[in-house]
């Protein structure tokens, strides 16, 4: 009987890091997801919308979820930032410190059985324009903290990606 128990505890314990660890790849995926989507927007904005030294943010679409559980898409400014450690909380626009959807709310005939879940996601955007070489450097550093990541104290834990591209501004034929 004991080593039935062992066995037991240990298929239990195996199941429980399998799940956490798949849970950790989702949230990795959806911050590279939403990483991805920023920049692909911001890359096809007009040219002379990215080196205009005017211009404080740039505005892009990113689903979140409506109070009638259903998905838009939301205009989110995101300003452009000339230190690499200013990072904007990216969320719904009445509290952007909520994050992005991970998981939409299961809610069968009107009672809700899980609530949607959001993992916080926080972006740096940088550009450098170099006008000489007729062409804007963009880099999106971005953080995210899955919803079971937590650090002492109930705190999140941020993991770090980063993109960067190179878009032309010369005027083409």
């Amino acid at each position: 009987m004991g080593i039935l128990s062992i066995v037991a505890g240990g298929v239990m314990s195996s199941v429980l890091y399998s799940q956490k660890l798949a849970e950790s790849n989702l949230a990795q995926s959806y911050a590279s997801l939403t990483a991805q989507s920023v920049i692909e927007q911001i890359v096809r904005l007009p040219a002379d919308t990215l080196t205009d030294a005017g211009a404080t943010s740039v505005t892009v679409l990113i689903p979140f979820v409506t109070s009638s559980n259903k998905t838009s898409m939301s205009r989110i400014p995101i300003p452009w930032s000339t230190e690499e450690d200013e990072f904007t909380d990216v969320g719904p626009i009445d509290d952007p410190t909520e994050g992005i959807l991970v998981d939409a709310a299961y809610i069968p005939s009107g009672q809700i059985i899980r609530p949607e879940r959001y993992m916080r996601f926080r972006v740096n955007l940088q550009r450098t324009v170099e006008t000489s070489e007729h062409r804007v450097t963009i880099v999106l550093r971005y953080q995210w903290a899955a919803p079971e990541q937590r650090g002492s104290g109930g705190t999140p834990v941020f993991l770090s990606g980063i993109l960067t591209t190179v878009r032309s501004t010369a005027v083409s034929f």
